[in-house]
């Protein structure tokens, strides 16, 4: 009988440690909002504002957002499974987004153009913005 109740207390534990994770990590789901929202800031600033000084503040800036979103990240008790997968694919999408709106910007055609900053700034926030939206389903 002993092996019976520690089996079944084992799995007791194990429903408690799955449902501890699945409703504490709705911390990513707010992490993918920040990040999401600030495209809205950040790729209007990196399009239309020109020189070393632009450059310096949102480069500056965007390393401050990365830094503490990281710090937050790092504090959060729990991850759902395939939370790595996930979040590298979600920042491969971004940074392809990302990349792709500063190559159409350094082109000669592309410089001060608003509909490319906002463009860019809706193309690198949807994958974000998505993300969230499924991570609140999943944790629901």
């Amino acid at each position: 009988m002993s092996e019976y109740t520690d089996a079944v207390a084992a799995l007791r534990r194990a429903e408690q440690m799955e449902g501890d994770a699945r409703r504490g990590s709705n911390w990513y789901a707010r992490y993918l909002l920040v990040f999401g929202i600030a495209q809205f800031g950040f790729i209007p600033l990196v399009v239309l504002w020109h020189g070393a000084l632009a450059t310096g503040v949102t480069m500056g800036a965007y390393a401050m957002m990365i830094v503490l979103l990281s710090v937050y990240a790092a504090r959060q008790r729990t991850a759902r499974r395939n939370f790595g997968l996930r979040h590298g694919l979600l920042i491969a999408a971004w940074s392809l987004l990302y990349a792709a709106t500063i190559v159409l910007h350094s082109r000669d055609g592309w410089p001060d153009s608003v509909p490319l900053a906002v463009g860019g700034a809706l193309a690198c926030a949807l994958p974000l913005l998505v993300g969230a939206a499924l991570e609140l389903r999943r944790t629901a």
